[in-house]
């Protein structure tokens, strides 16, 4: 039965896989199908999980490249590097599908097949065979989905997934090119007989063959294959500053978004800092912006022509789910900045440092002391350790850090930044702390924090660039000036006025809890439980409205972007 449905298998991976091409083997097993991919000319990479597999594999072929790697973490071989993939005979089923064909999707080159064989529930052979012998509970499990399966005395979590499945998982990188079903006239595996009586096997395999592709048979048999093409990612047309110009104008205008350079993500409102003037606290749990609706915003949003989702929180490092988000995110070639407090990077290191784009810490002090004073808890330590964690992993990778001026930190803003140098960081830049908007950051917890000296301020921030590094102080002259002159106008001075923004038209920030706001500082008034479109459509009205001068929260606003 074996020899019959692998010669398919061969067959099929003839006519879809590039000649000569470099092959990743995942979930290899003992290496049958990398040894004949060697002799068919291939290049060839063979993963498992099981070191007793890359053994027996090695042992097979000792010129075999096998390593001990799960398939679901293949994506840390590099993106692009192989022309094509094999995923055979029951291994997918016990995988977990979304992420394995993540990290497949990540290391096949745009066009690559990727030829998956899995085990459906529909397997008529299997069921009548298995009847015929009294043991109507086998028959039928295949039908419950999902069940425990002894394999060698130890219970394995198994999934059956029919070409659907494998289709609809699929579908955020891939396309279907072929699919057929294998096994469904043949008999049941370990039927009496089959030793004795080679030629029926071979008879009923010739038979079966050429109805193997028909539409209805191709989700039945012992086993399904199913090729998937590697889609190419559909970048945005390119525009240029004055397109891009033209395009905010046109939204600020209109307030219809056609093209939406950043989306950010609310991935939860627990974090296990206790920062002055924040409410959020705990752990993550019960968000409704869950990983299948952040696929969906993703997609969506690389048609719009999303560049950078930027992972917020709370902390996003407490989501248990956080591979699956990046991977989404990355899969669908979109850039991935983390902003983090920064406590839980060296457990999640290596996770950042293979997926993240940039990284943002937050550093409001430059010892213990003031750091505890300012966030709560007592973290400078962690931040370090984790910092150097994933700069150990990704040289290269751009980590820097947010400041957030208050009475508190004033007089240190310079040893602050050196602590950050000292951590290994790349830049630093400042923001005032926001005492006034009712919707960013929480309810309010506990007392705010003591108001900066404004005169004392201004000095101070007009004294970093000379002090530092050239090109550590990542903000202009007018983004400091913004934060002492707020600093003026809460001890009675002039409005410092809106900021120049453009944040409103450019991206938007979805929240834990689906909704949807213009940015962080401005109440939100849609939803994206239908999707991100429905949910920009619905904002159209208020986005026209919207003039920066007129709006109070802009007036006070701490922050601001550019992105147009």
């Amino acid at each position: 039965m074996a020899r019959v449905l692998r010669a398919a298998v061969h067959e099929l991976l003839v006519h879809h896989l590039p000649a000569g091409g470099r092959i990743l083997d995942a979930g290899c097993g003992t290496g049958t199908d990398a040894a004949w991919l060697l002799e068919q000319g291939h290049e060839v990479l063979a993963i498992d999980a099981a070191p007793g597999m890359v053994a027996a594999a090695r042992a097979r072929r000792p010129d075999l490249d096998a390593r001990v790697l799960a398939v679901e973490a293949a994506g840390a071989l590099g993106p692009g590097r192989f022309g094509g993939a094999l995923l055979d005979f029951g291994v997918v089923n016990l995988l977990d599908l979304d992420r394995a064909l993540a990290a497949l999707a990540r290391v096949l080159r745009p066009g690559a097949p990727l030829v998956v064989v899995s085990m459906p529930r529909l397997a008529p052979a299997l069921v009548l065979g298995l009847l015929r012998r009294g043991r109507p509970g086998r028959a039928l499990e295949r039908l419950r989905g999902e069940v425990e399966v002894d394999v060698e005395g130890a219970a394995v979590r198994t999934r059956y997934l029919g070409r659907r499945a494998l289709r609809r998982a699929g579908a955020p990188w891939f396309e279907e090119v072929d699919a057929l079903g294998l096994g469904f006239l043949l008999p049941a595996p370990g039927s009496a007989g089959l030793g004795r009586r080679p030629g029926l096997l071979d008879g009923l395999a010739r038979l079966e063959t050429p109805l193997r592709r028909l539409p209805g048979l191709r989700e039945l048999g012992d086993h399904v294959a199913v090729v998937l093409r590697r889609r190419a990612p559909q970048a945005p047309r390119a525009l240029g500053p004055l397109g891009r110009r033209r395009r905010t104008a046109e939204a600020r205008r209109t307030g219809r978004i056609t093209r939406l350079p950043v989306l950010v993500l609310e991935l939860t409102r627990g974090c296990q800092s206790r920062c002055v003037g924040c409410g959020y606290r705990g752990p993550a749990g019960g968000e409704a912006l869950e990983l299948e609706v952040i696929r969906g915003l993703v997609a969506e949003a690389r048609e719009l022509g999303t560049r950078e989702v930027l992972l917020t929180g709370g902390e996003p490092l407490l989501r248990p789910d956080l591979p699956e988000i990046l991977e989404a995110v990355r899969g669908a070639g979109l850039d991935a900045t983390l902003l983090t407090n920064g406590l839980a990077l060296a457990r999640h290191a290596e996770l950042v440092a293979r997926w993240c784009t940039a990284v943002v810490v937050s550093l409001d002090g430059h010892d213990g002391p003031s750091y505890k004073a300012s966030r709560g808890v007592d973290g400078l330590g962690a931040l370090g350790r984790g910092v150097a964690a994933v700069r150990s992993l990704a040289p290269s990778l751009p980590l820097t850090a947010r400041v957030t001026v208050t009475g508190l930190n004033q007089g240190t803003l310079e040893a602050i930044a050196r602590t950050a140098r000292e951590l290994g960081l790349d830049g630093v830049s400042y923001l005032a702390a926001d005492l006034d908007s009712e919707v960013a950051f929480g309810e309010r917890a506990g007392t705010p924090p003591p108001q900066p000296d404004a005169q004392a301020l201004r000095r101070e921030l007009e004294g970093l660039r000379a002090a530092l590094p050239e090109g550590f102080l990542l903000d202009s002259d007018a983004a400091l000036a913004r934060i002492w002159k707020l600093a003026a106008w809460r001890e009675g001075g002039p409005a410092p006025g809106p900021p120049r923004c453009d944040a409103p038209w450019t991206s938007a920030v979805v929240g834990a809890d689906l909704s949807l706001q213009p940015c962080f500082f401005l109440p939100a008034e849609a939803s994206v439980r239908d999707g991100l479109g429905v949910g920009l459509r619905a904002s159209t009205e208020r986005l026209a409205r919207l003039r920066l001068d007129e709006e109070p929260a802009c007036a006070r606003c701490v922050c601001w972007a550019r992105l147009g």
